[in-house]
């Protein structure tokens, strides 16, 4: 399946500027670099390089920088156009440089060009265009070079041996770059084939166990209805009619859950402020907890607001502290807490409103849960429980209901056990108002 233009343009970015540290470290030795050069030359073309560099990549990231909306293929292409004039900017300091025709310069220039080889060797082939582009520059640039040096070869023999020297060594920086890109996209079919069984596991799973929970509440149903004729008393009658209510108030819930889970609820959102929230909250999960369970509530310091459903909210808030619950085993400490993001956070499904975000989270220091099965635990019928504890639907429901509230949980390690973050827009104060009205 060929990429999107989005998933184009975030590999093109991602392969020069997704590690932050890298990308510092790389700038500061440029311009580090750049610096010493004009003061040993004091030839002001390394200060005109340094300027152009740097506007010119600082157009290229405005472009290409990630984005929540759909990408067109013109953007595409003029980003991919600025990548090719910012890595060829970076090329021209070699050729500044040995155009200074000494042998120190040769020297750098050399370090320099086998520095950028090792840099495009060693980052990730996110993007084909951008190995290709990095070929190409790196190639007009060595091609360059040679033509620069023709005048200081000392017979027609020697000329010839460097450039048959040069053409092979060409060919096989080519022939690497492409092998790196085939395996590249065999890496990414790969991956591809792996999340399409995936998804295929995840199908069967679902259906699997939607049948075992609507069986096991319609076996108690008929079973009780069967035997409603055959029991003597009225007293027996009535306790298989409660345990059909029971059955069926159960499946009810069920298909609550799988509703939330498919982010197909009926949400009434409103304006929630979370220094009304968090002591309502506080309160009702006091009520439902076990006595050896502490519930330690951090309120905002601000009045911070979300646009969402309060009982939905409510209700997966209540779902989280008692997840928590079973993972200490009725003895532990149970943190809620909320904070400001002014990023998008790491989510499966990217979030589509845009920053601010509040990220409400609840945290125990119970076990936690192995790496591996993290990315498992929102998905229907999964669950770390013993057979007979739970469908495991709760935290696909939060899951729903978070994606269905354009927002997302997210689910990690935190100081001792399991964080769980809802993920939601943050509701400006104008925003509030306006609602209000």
């Amino acid at each position: 399946m060929p990429l999107s233009n989005s998933a184009r343009l975030e590999a093109l970015f991602s392969a020069d500027f997704g590690d932050r540290s890298e990308v510092l470290l790389r700038f500061a030795i440029s311009y580090f670099s750049a610096a010493l050069l004009f003061a040993f030359t004091l030839d002001m073309a390394f200060v005109i390089w340094s300027i152009l560099y740097t506007v010119i990549t600082g157009i290229y990231v405005l472009i290409a920088r990630p984005r929540t909306h759909p990408v067109s293929t013109a953007h595409l292409y003029v980003a991919l156009v600025f990548y090719f004039l910012s890595a060829g900017t970076f090329a021209g300091v070699m050729v500044l440089m040995f155009a200074q025709g000494t042998t120190a310069f040769y020297f750098m220039t050399g370090t320099v060009f086998f520095g950028m080889m090792f840099y495009q060797i060693q980052k990730p082939v996110l993007s084909p265009e951008s190995a290709y582009l990095d070929a190409t520059i790196t190639v007009g640039t060595y091609m360059l070079m040679f033509y620069m040096s023709t005048d200081t070869f000392s017979s027609r023999s020697a000329f010839f041996t460097t450039l048959i020297i040069c053409i092979s060594a060409t060919i096989y920086y080519l022939k690497s770059v492409a092998r790196r890109v085939q395996e590249q996209r065999a890496l990414r079919e790969a991956q591809q084939r792996y999340a399409r069984a995936q998804k295929a596991r995840a199908m069967g799973q679902f259906v699997g166990g939607v049948a075992h929970e609507f069986n096991n509440q319609l076996t108690a149903i008929t079973g009780n209805l069967e035997l409603l004729d055959h029991l003597p008393t009225d007293e027996e009658r009535k306790g298989a009619i409660e345990q059909v209510q029971e059955a069926a108030r159960r499946a009810s819930i069920t298909v609550k859950q799988l509703l939330a889970s498919s982010g197909r609820t009926r949400l009434s959102p409103h304006p929630t402020s979370m220094s009304e929230f968090f002591p309502r909250v506080q309160a009702v999960c006091g009520d439902l907890l076990d006595p050896g369970v502490t519930l330690t509530c951090i309120p905002p310091d601000d009045g911070h607001a979300v646009l969402v459903d309060r009982d939905m909210l409510e209700t997966c808030m209540i779902q989280l502290c008692l997840n928590a619950q079973d993972a200490l085993k009725g003895k532990g400490n149970i943190v809620m807490s909320s904070r400001i993001l002014t990023e998008s956070p790491d989510l499966d499904v990217p979030l589509e409103a845009n920053a601010p975000y509040l990220a409400i989270s609840i945290e125990d220091d119970g076990p936690g849960v192995q790496a591996a099965a993290l990315p498992l635990l929102t998905e229907p019928f999964y669950t770390t429980k013993l057979q007979g504890e739970g469908p495991g639907l709760g935290l696909s429901a939060v899951s729903g209901f978070a994606r269905q509230s354009k927002g997302g949980l997210h689910l990690a390690q935190g100081t001792r056990g399991l964080r769980a973050t809802i993920v939601l827009p943050l509701l400006h104060a104008e925003s509030v108002l306006q609602v209000a009205r």
